[in-house]
């Protein structure tokens, strides 16, 4: 079983499970990629690009470790 590894800014490289990996090719969490977290506050503050699909990333790193799902076959 092969970890796919992805990179943030905030949490580094990131391992993720071969099964979220299938969900996260999904067109529809694809999607997430042209939401954005904060709203129309890049306008503002140029650096503020964050997008619900960054977020989403980084809340399955923390809620799923990657050893979490080792019973997943």
């Amino acid at each position: 079983m092969e970890f796919k590894v992805f990179n943030d800014s905030v949490h580094g490289h990131m391992e993720f499970h071969p099964l979220l990996v299938k969900i996260i090719d999904t067109s529809q969490f694809q999607r997430l990629r042209y939401i954005k977290q904060l709203g129309g506050a890049y306008f503002v503050y140029p650096g503020a690009t964050h997008s619900r699909f960054e977020h989403s990333l980084g809340y399955v790193h923390i809620v799923f470790p990657p050893n979490s799902l080792s019973w997943v076959h």
